[in-house]
């Protein structure tokens, strides 16, 4: 009997760690596959979009336009850097359509249909990469409306010679509202 009870009790052990084994390879690729699909689901409904806008920088700034974008129920896609931030943001808006990606990138804007796109938000925290994103935007789309964040007022003439419609400078313009609001 003791013979007999060490088979079973062998059989039984390799039984469960090839179990475990098999669950565990499953879990790690259906990870992968969902999360390969998720991002060609993605894709291809960025690339029905037309007359939406791209969101370039999903910072304090960026978060707010994509939010008033959400109320007003337009379409948009989310381009940023910074994992970190992208994922927070997906946190709270998990069916957002976006891109990690760098937004200065001709390849990232073209991915998140900048040639049918109505508008794009450069409101990164660097003020020279919301002016590239700008160029590169209007190279490849020139009748996209393109809205730039400046920290620095004094890059506003630079920034529309990098081709943006229009320039704000969340820095000044609160300045002035604070000022305005005291007198």
């Amino acid at each position: 009997y003791g013979r007999l009870f060490t088979v079973v009790v062998a059989i039984f052990g390799i039984g469960c760690l090839s179990y475990l084994f098999s669950t565990l390879v499953a879990v790690l690729v259906d990870a992968d596959f969902n999360a390969g699909l998720r991002i060609k689901r993605m894709e291809k409904d960025i690339s029905k979009l037309s007359g939406h806008y791209i969101v370039c920088g999903i910072g304090r700034v960026g978060s707010n336009v994509a939010s008033e974008l959400t109320k007003t129920q337009r379409q948009y896609v989310v381009i940023e850097e910074d994992r970190k931030a992208l994922d927070s943001w997906l946190e709270r808006h998990p069916h957002c359509l976006h891109l990690h990606n760098d937004a200065a990138d001709d390849d990232a804007l073209k991915q998140a249909g900048v040639e049918r796109a109505a508008g794009v938000f450069a409101v990164t925290a660097d003020d020279s990469h919301n002016l590239m994103v700008s160029m590169s935007v209007k190279l490849i789309n020139p009748k996209a409306r393109v809205v730039v964040r400046l920290h620095d007022i004094r890059n506003s003439r630079k920034a529309r010679k990098a081709g943006a419609d229009e320039v704000v400078s969340p820095d000044f313009t609160g300045g002035m509202r604070i000022a305005s609001a005291m007198v």
